[in-house]
């Protein structure tokens, strides 16, 4: 088992996935109290396949998000990041340039983030990673100390260093990493 390839895997964002997971099933109720209680004839039908509708629209393009729905898995050779009824996002470190941390303003707090990169990231992206576009060419991950181990443990020796430049970033942040 020791001999075993390491595969790990994690959302793309915890806190996403949450206020999704809580916005889809508050939409099921609210969907199923509407098909329970209100009966279908007249304009109340309408109302309720208005209101079905309405729900659809809101639920396709949640469960397809990559931000809502996305999960990556580190391997040894690349990372991916997956999602619902989209194509896998593949990075291989071969062809990763830039590794680094960057931030965003959310709600009341910074969030933090880790990313891949083919390409240098330019300061606007750096200092809000929500302008940091998924791609086959740049990848983020939301930080977590998980998260940074299993990339300690995947990646090459020369992005392991801007690893851990990014984890003296996060540090000088005030996050704790260890």
């Amino acid at each position: 088992m020791s001999g075993m390839p390491k595969k790990y895997r994690f959302l793309f964002s915890p806190y996403i996935f949450s206020l999704a997971m809580l916005l889809i099933a508050a939409t099921l109720i609210a969907a199923a109290w509407l098909i329970i209680a209100a009966p279908v004839a007249g304009d109340r039908g309408v109302f309720v396949a208005f209101v079905l509708g309405i729900a659809l629209l809101v639920l396709v393009p949640l469960l397809c998000s990559r931000e809502a729905m996305g999960w990556y898995t580190i391997t040894g050779e690349c990372i991916t990041l997956h999602a619902p009824f989209r194509r896998p996002l593949t990075l291989r470190y071969q062809d990763v340039r830039c590794v680094g941390a960057g931030r965003n303003f959310l709600s009341v707090n910074y969030a933090y983030w880790l990313y891949l990169s083919m390409d240098p990231v330019s300061r606007e992206e750096f200092e809000d990673m929500r302008r940091f576009r998924l791609s086959d060419r740049g990848l983020r991950i939301a930080y977590s100390r998980n998260v940074l181990g299993a990339l300690q443990d995947c990646l090459p020796d020369v992005l392991a260093r801007q690893l851990a430049h990014a984890e003296t970033v996060l540090q000088a942040w005030g996050v704790r990493t260890m």
